[in-house]
């Protein structure tokens, strides 16, 4: 029998954990009157809110139906948590949008600019809590519960959902922050669910993000 765990939230957590923060940190060192400085954040704020919501879609999709077979309403709490985090998203984009756009003097950007800065990292603890419980209560749960097959052929199809441009994303934000054991269950996932030519640039892209950790003994894992 397979003792060996598909990992649910963990990975894709670490990746989101180090995105957050990585663009807390940018965020607070970001000299607001300054317009490059906020239209390069700027930048950066669209992938953060394009991962997290798609994060929430595929977790609703793929996942919660699994929780809601299992315990009437098991999928709720999470539910709940999501539409909260989406409300938070949808204020700091309102804020970040006026700071933008707006005429305002440049000491009224530095305050709106800290406010955004002060509002993203509430958002960041309130994520940080959710993906706590979702990985030591979902996912305790979904293996408790759930043949290891159904949760390799549950995943296998979120993956494969997953737009090749977002792939890349997601491969920079999660390679960084997960160990080497991690990169290659990942990138064996990807490849069981992915037509070879994308798969290959996938795995080059892999090697980049994995260029200031260990790059070498990636590619040793990735010519077996």
């Amino acid at each position: 029998m397979d003792t060996v765990k598909v990992d649910v939230y963990v990975c894709v957590h670490k990746g989101l954990r180090g995105l957050i923060d990585r663009f807390s940190f940018d965020a607070g060192a970001t000299d607001w009157t300054n317009p490059t400085a906020v239209a390069r954040l700027h930048t950066q704020w669209q992938i953060v809110k394009r991962l997290l919501h798609s994060h929430h879609d595929r977790e609703e999709r793929f996942i919660h139906p699994l929780l809601a077979r299992i315990s009437p309403g098991g999928h709720r709490p999470y539910d709940a948590d999501h539409r909260t985090q989406e409300i938070l998203l949808a204020d700091l984009e309102a804020h970040f949008e006026g700071l933008v756009a707006g005429n305002t003097g440049e000491e009224m950007k530095a305050t709106m600019g800290l406010e955004f800065y002060r509002g993203l990292n509430l958002f960041f603890a309130e994520y940080l809590r959710h993906m706590h419980r979702e990985e030591t209560e979902a996912e305790r749960v979904l293996h408790a519960t759930c043949p290891q097959g159904e949760l390799v052929a549950v995943m296998g199809r979120l993956l494969a959902s997953i737009p090749e441009d977002e792939m890349m994303l997601w491969i920079d934000c999660m390679f960084p922050a997960m160990n080497l054991s991690e990169c290659e269950k990942l990138l064996a996932g990807m490849k069981a669910c992915t037509p070879p030519e994308a798969y290959e640039a996938m795995a080059e892209r892999a090697r980049e993000a994995r260029s200031q950790s260990n790059a070498s003994r990636l590619e040793a894992m990735l010519v077996r």
